[in-house]
This record gives C-alpha cells, sequence and structure tokens, in this order.
C-alpha cells in the first residue's frame, strides 16, 4: 500500500537509543557482517559513539513508525549517517520521500548532502543515484556519494 502523506522526522528521545540500536541492527547486520564480521559489543559501542542522539531521528509515515534517520547539519554539507526504513515498510516510495525532505533541508542553505553506502549493499547504492546523487570516492567497503544542493531529479 503506497500512502501519499510525506514522511516526517521525530526527534529520537534518549531512553529510546536501544530501540534505535535494535533497529540500526535489523537494518544493517548483513552489511556490517559481509565488511567487518559482525561484533555485537564493538557494534554496541559504535553506534553509540558515532550517533548524537540529537541528530536520531525517528521516521514516521502518518502515526506509524517505519525507519531511522541520523544526519547532522555542517558547515558545509548535510551529512546523512544513517538511512534505513523498516522492512515491512519498504517498497512504498518511503525511502523516496526521506531523500526529498532531506533536499528540502538544503535548499535555503545550499549545502550538498553527502553519504557514504556499503558496497555489499548495491541497491542501495542504486538507490541514491538514481536520487541523484554521484559516487565522489571510495575505499575497501563503502562508497562516498555526494548530491548537489542545487541539483534537478
Amino acid at each position: 500500500m503506497r500512502e501519499d502523506a510525506d514522511v516526517r522526522f521525530i526527534p529520537l528521545k534518549t531512553n529510546q537509543l536501544s530501540e534505535a540500536f535494535a533497529a540500526y541492527k535489523a537494518g544493517l547486520y548483513t552489511s556490517i557482517d559481509t565488511a567487518f564480521g559482525w561484533d555485537e559489543d564493538y557494534q554496541t559501542q559504535r553506534f553509540h559513539r558515532s550517533y548524537a542522539v540529537e541528530d536520531l531521528y525517528w521516521i514516521f509515515r502518518a502515526d506509524n513508525r517505519v525507519g531511522l534517520i541520523c544526519y547532522r547539519l555542517l558547515e558545509d554539507a548535510l551529512h546523512l549517517h544513517l538511512a534505513l526504513i523498516f522492512k515491512e515498510a519498504q517498497r512504498q516510495g518511503l525511502g523516496s520521500q526521506v531523500m526529498e525532505q532531506l533536499r528540502r533541508l538544503t535548499q535555503d542553505n545550499n549545502r550538498p548532502v553527502t553519504l557514504s553506502s556499503f558496497k555489499s549493499n548495491p541497491d542501495a547504492v542504486r538507490f541514491y543515484q538514481r536520487h541523484g546523487y554521484r559516487i565522489t570516492g571510495e575505499d575497501a567497503h563503502f562508497f562516498e556519494l555526494t548530491r548537489d544542493c542545487n541539483q534537478r531529479d
């Protein structure tokens, strides 16, 4: 079922960090395990160290929590650290709506959106490319992607 209602980003509360980590694990376990091997203690520590609660948001459509996003507005870009649409909510256009919300956040300040994506997740890389992102760098496990602020889809 596809809904026309836009997605909303609702700030995460500190007492929801364990729920957020569970969503992170459910969404990224396979990619992380393929690239590095999954170490529960390390990933728990990394999650808390890498994702500041003030940068984490639940993604809602209507009254339903459908994903998790982490982004930070930097001096020269909006950096997307994490974007997860829950499995049961995928293939409904929500990812595209999230990308549009990020574009709106940057259109007034002329900053590009930057992100990285696992090379082992070609579907995600293609998704970002369909939304105007181009590969600007890479390392052994990740592609770095950028979408210019004034770019039209």
